[in-house]
């Protein structure tokens, strides 16, 4: 070796001494540079989780127990919490978790760290001597349902209780109608080779052409099977068992004969096991090689809304498209968030798929991580600000991470010599906060002073806490104040609390408020004094012993419907009086309860109707529904009806 003895693959073996000079990327032996398949055999497919999944330490989760006919917090609960695995079927423990565990029993659970685009269980679940679970809250109660985490930041899960020792079963309910004839359908699964798919879990619905209801059904040994289905020509909606695709002799309808059973088989194609199609497997990893989770590989021009539907994170840092691709070149883009404030990809690449069906796996590298944090001269944190880096024009602003807390994190940024730039109202305007700034591997951090920066058009927080007179919060989302500047909001989370972010404008000082609209049952509000850059805080009394209004949904057979219904009331006296509720648990990320909820509500009787309901795909059944008529809704003051 006249010139060294090199090595070549970096493995701290010398080539000489090396039986795989050139790598080994699948262990198996055979040198990469003469391996027909040196990432793996392609034909090989994910195997069932036998772990529990390691929580990515993104979300917190409160689970509270209250109870249903008061409110109140009930201490003393504890439940095994179980994650539903990568292969979306598997449920495997988390941990024991009780009140307490945060080191106060308040009738509330702290579920520190799961992973965001989960859905979690509690079983085996204890709760105090004389507790139960109220018929509302049965199903997750008993581990049936469980609640869905899919967006970083703090969630909240609420279990209801009643005093007993048994749980509530629900009334069974007077028929509102003799159901009509039904029949079955059996689908069967094949593969291209006409074999059954026995292993397969594949679910599928159909949808009705003339009727309203929805048969949902998941295989078992590869057969779909729908029971009791009403009679009439019904869509299959397309679905593919898990690594195959939809083939051409798809059916696009089934007819229901009444008394009999619908029997067909469907063929799913599995090129790109061995033909064309190829699996694409992308890790990312910062300077050093560590993973780095909590990303979404999706298109560059499609930026995840509610969830990352290109790709599914197996591993930490590893990220798997979703769909076989073909041959070709295919653009990828990381982004860091879901949601409207979904960040422009820092990085997008390309992911070259050559024929021959493979698993490509490929490795992209955040260069760098800078967080910067934003304070005034106190020390105190600004949040709601937004900065960028040049050059390249780097953007990134405080929400981006799910929090508003003053600090401002740029991922992915090449190494470099960067300045730090606060934006203003123009371009011209914007504020250097620090030029020459070397970014390299790893992770930096800065802190800034900007309180001789903030103008008249920084925002400002105001939280308004509603009382009534004995101080327990009024939880309506009806209670709306209005700024002198204009702006107004409302109890939109239904917590009691009022919150302006980054809408209270205008010279530091006073600003009046009033309530909207204008409320005899509020005692007025004085002018009060708002610093920019930080969060005031006032209290509200509200003399009102408000009425309210709690529909839950039922299906015939009493158990409780976790569907968006949206309801109407309507006051008799006063038609110009109209309140609108839906399950508000869907807008905040919360699992759908089945509950709306009407509160600040003016004694009288009030006429009710069904307003709209969504499209949602929840405890396997679609709205709409039909409905029965309760008649008119008698409101007492002071009451919940």
């Amino acid at each position: 070796t006249p010139y060294g003895d090199p090595d070549t693959d970096g493995d701290g073996i010398p080539d000489s001494e090396d039986s795989t000079p050139n790598g080994d990327a699948d262990g198996d032996g055979i040198d990469d540079l003469i391996d027909p398949y040196p990432l793996g055999d392609p034909t090989e497919t994910a195997i069932p989780p036998t772990e529990a999944v390691v929580p990515a330490d993104t979300v917190t989760v409160t689970v509270t127990f209250r109870d249903e006919d008061t409110g109140t917090l009930v201490p003393g609960s504890c439940f095994t919490l179980e994650a539903r695995q990568d292969d979306g079927v598997t449920r495997l423990p988390v941990g024991w978790y009780c009140d307490g565990d945060d080191g106060g029993t308040d009738g509330a659970v702290t579920l520190p760290g799961l992973d965001s685009f989960r859905t979690y269980y509690m079983t085996e679940m204890d709760v105090a001597d004389g507790w139960a679970s109220s018929c509302l809250s049965l199903p997750m109660f008993t581990g049936v349902s469980g609640f869905n985490v899919d967006f970083m930041g703090t969630l909240y899960v609420g279990i209801y209780l009643i005093q007993g020792t048994e749980n509530c079963s629900p009334p069974t309910p007077t028929p509102t109608a003799t159901p009509g004839p039904t029949g079955s359908v059996r689908i069967t699964l094949l593969d291209s080779d006409g074999n059954t798919i026995a292993d397969s879990s594949a679910c599928g619905y159909l949808s009705p052409i003339d009727g309203d209801e929805w048969p949902y059904a998941c295989a078992e040994d590869g057969v779909l099977t729908f029971t009791d289905v009403p009679e009439g020509p019904y869509y299959l909606d397309q679905f593919a068992p898990e690594g195959y695709r939809v083939g051409p002799d798809f059916p696009e309808t089934i007819t229901v004969t009444a008394g009999e059973t619908t029997e067909i088989s469907i063929s799913f194609l599995d090129d790109w096991l061995d033909t064309d199609y190829s699996r694409v497997l992308i890790h990312v990893v910062d300077d050093n090689g560590n993973p780095l989770p909590g990303l979404c590989v999706s298109s560059p021009d499609n930026a995840p809304w509610m969830s990352c539907y290109w790709s599914d994170e197996i591993a930490p840092g590893t990220y798997l498209i979703n769909h076989p691709l073909p041959p070709g070149t295919h653009e990828f883009a990381l982004y860091l968030e879901l949601g409207l404030n979904a960040m422009d990809a820092h990085l997008p690449f390309s992911v070259v798929v050559p024929s021959g069906g493979h698993l490509i796996e490929q490795t992209i590298v955040f260069s760098s991580q800078v967080s910067i944090s934003l304070t005034d001269n106190a020390g105190t944190a600004v949040p709601a600000q937004c900065l960028y880096l040049e050059p390249g024009y780097f953007l990134s602003c405080d929400s981006a991470d799910g929090f508003n807390d003053g600090t401002v994190q740029f991922r992915g940024i090449p190494a470099g010599s960067y300045s730090i730039v606060l934006p203003r109202n123009y371009p011209n305007d914007d504020i250097v906060l620090e030029s020459g700034i070397a970014i390299g591997p790893g992770i930096a951090s800065r802190t800034y002073d900007i309180s001789s920066y903030l103008e008249p058009e920084d925002p400002v927080t105001l939280t308004i806490s509603v009382v009534d007179e004995s101080g327990t919060p009024v939880r309506s989302s009806e209670t709306c104040f209005r700024l002198e500047s204009g702006f107004a909001t409302c109890d939109w989370d239904r917590l009691g609390v009022v919150e302006f972010w980054e809408s209270v404008t205008g010279s530091s000082g006073i600003i009046a408020i009033s309530q909207d609209p204008p409320s005899p049952y509020y005692e007025p509000v004085p002018p009060f004094f708002v610093n920019i850059g930080v969060t005031s805080n006032i209290t509200v009394v509200n003399a009102r012993k408000p009425a309210s209004v709690r529909i839950v949904s039922r299906d015939v057979s009493g158990a409780v419907l976790p569907i968006n219904a949206c309801f109407t009331l309507v006051n008799q006296s006063n038609e110009d009086e109209v309140h609108v509720q839906c399950d508000d648990a869907y807008y905040y990320g919360e699992p759908l309860d089945g509950q709306s909820w009407f509160m600040e509500l003016d004694p009288g009787t009030y006429s009710l109707d069904v307003q709209a309901g969504y499209g949602q795909f929840v405890s396997e059944v679609l709205w709409p529904y039909a409905w029965s008529d309760p008649g008119p809704v008698i409101v007492t003051a002071g009451q919940t009806t």
